[in-house]
């Protein structure tokens, strides 16, 4: 059957890789591969974001969000953050090491100076220190542990994000021990949001790559809305240009533009990232 293709329904959600690929950590299963050394999608100049901003607005853009790499690494976030939330809510995704009190407090003011919401997202892999630091290097599990007090204490109520990895048989051992760890850390609203593995990057590396039949095809959406899809109501842009979806700045096909505009378009859905978008239900956002 032919590759299904997805309209842009609504730009409600624009992303912005402001770090690129640029990240303190170096975790074995990142689907983008990024690390202190990668360099493939630069950090955004603080012009070039506020360019994108005015564009969004008028677009109809009603949410932003911050990924990376390591979006505390760029050196004017607290001034982006701060131009962000004058005119949208905006969360940023984070691996949560580099989040110190005096980092958290200065976000926590920027926050209070603002009438939009400002939400974290920080990146676990386990609950357990040695099973987490197996995957995200040794050190990170209490470096990111600190930045979440850091945060709660200023007043943050972060959400926990975690890919699976782990098999089918441990899935109530894991479902426990976040819990108990998120209720440790003092955050008030126990959020958890697990995400599949992407077999890209270095997922392809220490997982496995797709299968050639793991694509999706018109069948996979008789029964299904693509409007259940978040590329039907959102883009990202990087340093390269604009591309479809967070997942899949590394693919020249889905590279739409320069311009927010360039990238209203419709997407044809070739890559097998697709796939595990369609079958796990993987919705990106909060």
């Amino acid at each position: 059957m032919a590759i299904p293709k997805v309209a842009l329904e609504r730009l409600d959600l624009l992303w912005f890789q402001i770090s690129g690929t640029v990240c303190n950590l170096r975790c074995t299963h990142c689907f983008i591969g990024c690390g202190p050394e990668v360099r493939r999608h630069k950090m955004m100049s603080k012009e070039h974001v506020y360019g994108l901003l005015d564009e969004a607005l008028e677009l109809g853009v009603k949410e932003f969000y911050l990924t990376g790499g390591e979006p505390l690494l760029h050196p004017d976030i607290f001034d982006i953050v701060s131009w962000m939330l004058d005119r949208l809510p905006t969360t940023i995704l984070t691996n949560g090491t580099l989040i110190s009190e005096r980092t958290s407090k200065r976000i926590a003011a920027i926050q209070r100076a603002s009438r939009n919401k400002l939400e974290f997202r920080v990146s676990l892999e386990s609950f357990n220190e040695r099973e987490n630091d197996l995957i995200r290097g040794p050190g990170s599990f209490a470096r990111a542990k600190n930045g979440i007090k850091n945060l709660v204490a200023s007043g943050f109520d972060p959400i926990i994000t975690a890919t699976r990895w782990w098999d089918d048989d441990r899935e109530e051992e894991f479902e426990s021990g976040f819990s108990e760890l998120i209720s440790s850390l003092g955050i008030a609203a126990s959020r958890l949001k697990i995400l599949p593995v992407l077999y890209l990057g270095r997922g392809a590396d220490t997982a496995r790559p797709y299968r050639d039949d793991e694509r999706v095809t018109e069948r996979c959406f008789v029964s299904f809305s693509m409007t259940n899809l978040q590329c039907s109501h959102s883009r990202i842009v990087t340093s390269e240009g604009v591309f479809v979806c967070p997942i899949l700045i590394d693919d020249p096909k889905a590279r739409l533009g320069s311009s927010l505009r360039d990238g209203l378009g419709a997407y044809i859905m070739e890559s097998h990232a697709c796939y595990t978008c369609r079958v796990s239900g993987l919705v990106c956002t909060n």
